[in-house]
């Protein structure tokens, strides 16, 4: 009787905690992805309990409606449609990736699982693609101007107002960071169309720009920018590109991972003559050739003046204005060039000049530094001692009294000439000679 008595008590409470307990494990377990993630193509739900039948994984019952905004437009965003993994978990796919600067919402639409206990979730799940990433960047690397335009491709449209706002430049020549100007309306198109047939990396986009319609026709380049800096940068000084954590996409989602790029600013237009010599001390060795370099291209039709002048009045040309040199050495045809060569041999322990023109400017414009330093004054030093033939080695006869000519400089005052006589004798080849027969010669 105790225990019947028992048993009665304890089975309605026992099913009482057993319903309290499902009710309670009703729930979604996760969601995935959440936060900022890029690359997004699938959403995933899991849910503690059966949501759909068993075997029905095709069930039109979507627990959650998605909505994504953000994105270049409209029609950037694609296409999606949810399905059932299993009885348990839910999917969301998207025909591709999400782009950058989308904003995504699941909104929950089922109250109850399957067996009808409620459903505990959050109204709301959210996530997000993060903000505009840098893809490209034109110049990429090396030596940039010090009013450079930089052309930035990111994988989503930018707010232009937040890139002013958070992006900027550093330079080791100054302590207070440069602010960034985002360039506008026909400026912008015509470095963007520049750098489109410049850069390799961007040659997919040649076909639309070819097209000669204004760049806004194509939706693709509204996730193209054209940056400056507000100041100019310091000629030979080391720059940086800044892109911190909080810019913000057209959309309004921030960067969440900072970028940033180094560059080198160009040094000062200027020249510099260069000779072989014995030692760093020592006039120039006249009988090799000696050179103007620039450090920046300059327009061939500004050099055309520059010369060599010895001291008795004699002129050097040089080469790469020279008609006769070689024009695959010399003459190359360009427009521009950085170097100028005048051919030895120069007359030794002599004076030259170095003459330019006045006014020279490289292809950027910029003045001559050191225009000042010209005409540069060059010495050549002695010819180096020399004992060499003077001509091409032959068959000498012995009879005959041969002359090879011997070209002597700058040796001993005396030198004693020595004739030595070599006999030799004559033996004709042919397919049957032996080797042994010619060893024995």
């Amino acid at each position: 009787m105790r225990s019947r008595h028992l048993s009665s008590i304890c089975l309605p409470f026992m099913m009482f905690l057993l319903a309290t307990t499902s009710a309670r494990a009703a729930e979604v377990l996760s969601v995935s992805p959440t936060g900022s993630v890029k690359q997004v193509q699938q959403v995933v739900v899991k849910f503690s309990t059966d949501m759909v039948p068993m075997g029905d994984p095709r069930s039109l019952k979507n627990p959650f409606e998605v909505t994504c905004t953000g994105g270049r437009d409209k029609d950037s965003i694609p296409k999606a449609k949810g399905r059932w993994v299993d009885s348990k978990a839910w999917s969301y796919d998207f025909d591709k990736p999400l782009p950058s600067g989308v904003k995504c919402i699941l909104t929950k639409r089922v109250e109850k699982d399957l067996s009808g206990v409620k459903l505990t979730a959050l109204t709301e799940y959210k996530f997000s693609t993060g903000g505009p990433a840098l893809l490209a960047l034109m110049p990429r690397y090396g030596e940039i101007e010090p009013d450079q335009y930089f052309v930035v491709q990111t994988d989503g449209p930018m707010d232009a107002k937040s890139v002013e706002e958070k992006a900027f430049f550093e330079s080791e020549k100054l302590q207070a960071p440069i602010g960034v100007r985002v360039v506008t309306g026909d400026d912008r198109d015509k470095v963007i169309r520049a750098a489109v047939a410049a850069e390799w990396q961007l040659s997919a986009y040649k076909p639309m720009v070819e097209t000669g319609k204004p760049l806004s026709t194509f939706p693709v380049f509204a996730a193209f920018q054209v940056l400056a800096a507000k100041n100019r940068f310091a000629e030979g000084s080391k720059v940086s590109l800044k892109w911190p954590v909080g810019i913000l996409s057209a959309s309004g989602v921030p960067v969440d991972e900072p970028q940033h790029f180094e560059f080198q600013v160009i040094h000062p237009f200027s020249a510099k003559f260069s000779c072989e010599r014995s030692n760093p001390d020592s006039p120039c060795n006249p009988i090799l050739n000696m050179r103007l370099e620039f450090n920046r291209p300059v327009d061939r039709k500004l050099l055309t003046t520059v010369k060599l002048t010895g001291p008795s009045g004699q002129v050097w040309t040089p080469l790469e204005f020279d008609k006769k040199a070689k024009k695959d050495t010399y003459r190359d045809g360009s427009d521009f060039l950085s170097a100028l060569t005048f051919t030895a041999p120069f007359p030794d322990r002599s004076t030259f000049k170095v003459s330019i023109p006045t006014g020279l400017k490289d292809e950027l414009g910029r003045a001559l530094t050191n225009q000042k330093s010209f005409p540069l004054e060059v010495k050549t030093d002695d010819f180096t001692p020399l004992v060499k033939f003077a001509a091409v080695f032959g068959i000498l006869e012995k009879n005959a009294e041969p002359i090879l000519p011997v070209s002597v400089r700058n040796v001993e005052k005396i030198l004693p000439g020595v004739q030595q006589v070599v006999s030799g004798k004559t033996f004709s080849l042919n397919s049957k000679s032996s080797a042994a027969e010619v060893i024995r010669l």
